[in-house]
């Protein structure tokens, strides 16, 4: 009797540890500091809040890494050096009339794909593929778009889709695409808004006679405006393309919450936070703004000047001036702002300067700050700082 209690004892004892060791959680894997789209990621809010090793104390041990000074491509077709995308290793950029990967370390050319006519002026990298849009260049009657999948490792066409007119938006997230085009030559329907599948670029959904009312994702919807004066501003799914809420008003998302609770939006007399499950309106400043950034606490607005608001009231915070701001990027507890060809590196809390910005030379548009490194562009080349 007493050697069944035992055994009975050991089999309850080994079952209560194994389920002990059932219950323990997994440790989640800590998100890669990257930067995917020109915003950050899909929400568009020019803050990475995966960095950490550049921070206030090792900001001032940058140093130049490397630079890069693509060729910009065929006369009339060239492309411009805009802020470059920072994934896997690699650094994304426009180069040479084509899409270019350089390895983040040294700048060293690992992949370029060349065979494009005349690219749009954004890129983003969703799921392993760099996503690139095209047009004829020249034509003067093919004005279809073409969007082109390039394998992120080795800059391999993995799928294109054509649609109407030139490409001139695009936001990812979800595995979905979202996409504008606009027809030059077509009679009616010029404007139209259509959803791939990232992973094979079938097309999900598609609208006539609407425009992508800003790059952003929030609550898994993006904004569309009316091109015919038949809506204002609709939030729809974006897997789906069905209407979650309308408003009258016309919305132009520029970036949102962190959270995706919010869509930050410019309307006629300012900028709002509007609830992106409800379209209901919770503050609204009156303030001329060119671009906004958002870090879950605060949004940073760049127009005459810059300046900080609550993201809870939309109290104004603190105010700066700068000369024509680019916009504001929000990363390991600094805020970086372009402004008069001059980079400031402030504090997000109070505006103040945190470090001397003027030693990273010209710098225009906005940077990006990924992996412990820090990107910025003269608007002719691409250099890489890192300590």
């Amino acid at each position: 009797m007493n050697t069944r209690k035992r055994l009975a004892g050991a089999v309850l004892g080994v079952a209560a540890i194994m389920t002990a060791v059932a219950v323990v959680p997994a440790r989640a894997a800590v998100p890669v500091s990257a930067w995917t789209q020109d915003g950050h990621g899909p929400g568009n809010t020019a803050y990475n809040p995966y960095e950490s090793a550049l921070n206030l104390g090792t900001v001032g041990d940058l140093r130049l890494r490397w630079t890069a000074t693509p060729r910009p491509g065929l006369e009339g077709c060239e492309t411009t050096p805009e802020p470059p995308l920072v994934a896997g290793g690699r650094v994304i950029m426009f180069e040479n009339g084509g899409v270019g990967a350089r390895e983040v370390r040294t700048g060293r050319r690992l992949w370029l794909e060349t065979g494009f006519s005349y690219l749009g002026k954004t890129l983003a990298v969703v799921d392993g593929l760099v996503i690139a849009t095209e047009t004829s260049c020249h034509s003067q009657s093919d004005y279809e778009g073409t969007i082109t999948a390039l394998d992120l490792g080795t800059g391999r066409p993995v799928w294109r889709s054509r649609q109407s007119g030139t490409v001139d938006k695009l936001v990812a997230g979800s595995g979905v695409l979202v996409t504008h085009g606009f027809c030059h030559v077509c009679d009616e329907d010029r404007n139209q808004v259509v959803a791939y599948r990232v992973s094979d670029g079938g097309r999900l959904w598609t609208r006539n006679s609407a425009d992508l009312a800003g790059e952003v994702v929030a609550s898994a919807r993006v904004l569309l405006a009316s091109t015919n004066g038949t809506f204002g501003t609709q939030a729809v799914s974006l897997r789906s393309g069905a209407v979650g809420w309308r408003s009258g008003r016309a919305w132009s998302a520029l970036s949102s919450t962190p959270a995706g609770d919010r869509f930050l939006a410019r309307g006629d007399a300012g900028f709002s936070a509007v609830d992106s499950r409800t379209g209901k309106v919770v503050w609204s400043v009156r303030s001329t703004v060119e671009s906004l950034s958002c870090d879950g606490r605060r949004v940073f607005a760049a127009g005459p000047g810059l300046a900080a608001y609550g993201v809870a009231d939309g109290r104004r915070l603190w105010r700066r001036a700068l000369a024509e701001p680019g916009r504001p990027v929000r990363a390991g507890g600094l805020l970086y702002a372009t402004g008069g060809r001059a980079l400031a590196i402030v504090s997000p809390v109070s505006g103040g300067t945190a470090a001397p910005g003027r030693r990273f030379g010209a710098a225009v548009d906005h940077v990006v700050v990924a992996g412990g490194r820090l990107f910025t562009t003269d608007g002719r080349s691409i250099r890489a700082f890192a300590a």
